[in-house]
């Protein structure tokens, strides 16, 4: 199934290059040979008993001009049944009056297209820009709360005591929690739009630059700022507040953060424009660096790995084992 979506995916990618970046004169150009190459076989295959015959029956010879004129006709899919293939020139025919539908059908479509597509764009473009805008709203939004929780951590969570502070961490921690899903969240419904767009055309040619820059900006911002709280958190905090669910959710929304980067990177029609390359380009070193800040939490020791290090000695010790050896 994924093969069969993936082929169709090409073909419709296929299709809208060939209706909206192939020229008209191109195609003229391309049935002209068509016609010239088909005329030219007809007539090059009529004396062997395979090219061009009369009432069922293969003429002993004829002219380019006639060769031409069946080969025009049969593209066409006109046929005055005054001529007609015979023989291999059957295979030739079939395969003209195919590449004649072909091209009639993407000349008819280019020349409908042009009248609309002026309009599309303006109407697709509007569109996108202002679900970028409204993205970059809601990352703006989950900054100031990651900013605020920090705040909040640096005032209050660290000076709670055990016996009197444990529905304010709970409380914290259900807040740190609410905030890192939302990211998780917006993150993946984001790369599932850009993917989808993708597939359907080329989304960043009709988005306006200003838009994507700051769906950029305020991706690296909301992803920074989470990095600093997290290198900010104290051993203790960290073990409780970096729990299992957290750091999955952190991890699952970086991963989607970055993929979208690349995916914007190496577009052509946004890679292009250095501005929106140089912010994807930071939202990926910021994403690079958030494992490591996942990284530093703490595990619990077990007790095979506490008899484990009392009997291994430090570097330390075995250097002054050996100065007392000396001595």
């Amino acid at each position: 199934m994924a093969i069969l979506t993936k082929i169709a995916s090409r073909l419709r990618r296929v299709g809208l290059y060939l209706i909206d970046d192939v020229t008209v004169p191109t195609y003229l150009i391309i049935f002209v040979i068509v016609v010239t190459v088909s005329g030219i076989l007809y007539h090059c295959l009529t004396p062997i008993g395979h090219g061009i015959g009369r009432d069922s029956s293969p003429l002993s010879e004829t002219s380019l001009r006639n060769g031409l004129y069946l080969s025009l006709v049969t593209v066409s899919s006109l046929g005055y049944s005054d001529m007609h293939p015979v023989g291999a020139s059957k295979v030739i025919a079939s395969i003209e009056v195919l590449i004649g539908m072909i091209l009639s059908g993407l000349l008819i479509a280019k020349l409908a297209s042009r009248r609309i597509s002026f309009h599309v764009s303006r109407i697709y473009g509007s569109h996108a820009r202002d679900f970028l805008d409204s993205m970059s709203d809601r990352f703006e939004n989950i900054a100031q709360r990651i900013e605020r929780w920090g705040s909040e951590y640096s005032t209050k969570y660290q000076r709670i005591s055990v016996e009197n502070g444990v529905e304010l961490k709970a409380e914290m921690i259900r807040n740190i929690e609410s905030i890192v899903g939302d990211i998780s969240s917006h993150i993946a419904s984001l790369n599932e739009y850009v993917n989808h767009e993708l597939i359907q055309t080329d989304y960043f040619e009709n988005v306006p630059t200003s838009s994507i820059v700051r769906l950029g900006e305020t991706s690296d911002s909301m992803i920074y700022i989470l990095g600093q709280i997290l290198i900010g958190l104290s051993p203790q905090s960290r073990v409780e507040i970096l729990q299992r669910s957290v750091r999955r959710k952190i991890s699952k929304a970086n991963r989607t953060m970055l993929e979208i980067s690349r995916t914007v990177s190496e577009h052509k029609g946004a890679s292009e424009r250095p501005e929106v390359r140089m912010v994807f380009e930071d939202v990926c070193r910021v994403c690079s660096s958030i494992p490591r800040t996942l990284g530093d939490a703490p595990e619990p020791f077990i007790p095979d790995q506490i008899a484990w290090e009392a009997n291994d000695p430090s570097p330390l010790e075995e250097a002054d084992d050996e100065s007392a050896t000396m001595r």
